[in-house]
């Protein structure tokens, strides 16, 4: 008996359901997405009140979305995301319908029913679509991971800590402002990596009986020692708003 291949949705697919729904479509996928809690929308409110200020401050082109906002990230029909904060310098991407092409910050709160899909599925799309920066805020682990695909390495941070924005030069984030109350955790750093590809094929090819695996490997952060995050290429600034292009 032949398998029936799995149909693929589109963009269409989703503009036609209920509004009350929101899903996200991943290569002709759908996801069904939760109503996020109060600490998703707590954090998720500080962090864009922080980057909308600081883009105010510089000024320019560069713009913040917080969801429900429609990114598609490769300009097609297989593909719709939600992410929770968006940040696109190049207006020439925008319109009335979202971003049409790879933002160039995003970052994702994460819950326990989506951490699968934030860690691997959407880590893998948006570098592949050209995402220069990724930050998966991960309130239960109390974590902050950092995906700078420009330079290809991952670092974890925790709710104790300031973090600089990779993709402008002056722009860093006290997380202790953002965390408020929640509990912090100790703190450790992620080994650097090839590409997210290599972190998807694997996981795609491990039992799926492990739907909460993690597949990358933790190092510990040598004590009192500072991350020393000048080690990074010369690019050319966008001095109208302060992002990198």
């Amino acid at each position: 008996m032949r398998n029936r291949e799995k149909r693929k949705y589109t963009v269409q697919d989703i503009n036609e359901l209920a509004e009350a729904k929101r899903v996200e479509l991943i290569d002709g996928e759908m996801f069904m997405m939760e109503t996020p809690n109060r600490d998703h929308q707590r954090i998720s409110g500080k962090l864009f009140r922080i980057i909308s200020d600081y883009i105010d401050r510089e000024g320019g082109n560069a713009e913040v979305y917080f969801a429900p906002f429609s990114v598609y990230p490769f300009d097609d029909e297989y593909n719709c995301v939600e992410p929770d904060l968006t940040v696109v310098c190049d207006p020439e991407k925008l319109d009335e319908r979202g971003c049409h092409g790879a933002p160039d910050w995003v970052i994702e709160v994460v819950s326990s029913s989506s951490q699968r899909l934030d860690y691997v599925r959407k880590c893998f799309e948006y570098e592949q679509a050209g995402v220069r920066e990724y930050w998966i805020v991960d309130i239960d682990k109390q974590t902050v991971r950092c995906y700078d695909f420009e330079e290809f390495y991952t670092r974890e941070y925790t709710f104790n800590d300031t973090i600089r924005v990779h993709i402008t030069d002056d722009f860093r984030i006290d997380f202790t402002q953002v965390a408020g109350s929640v509990p912090l955790s100790s703190a450790q750093a992620y080994a650097p990596r090839q590409t997210a590809a290599a972190d998807y094929q694997a996981v795609e090819h491990e039992d799926h009986t492990q739907e909460d695996s993690d597949p990358y490997e933790t190092v510990s952060e040598p004590a009192g020692e500072e991350i020393n995050d000048s080690e990074s290429k010369e690019t050319e600034v966008n001095e109208d708003n302060r992002f990198r292009y």
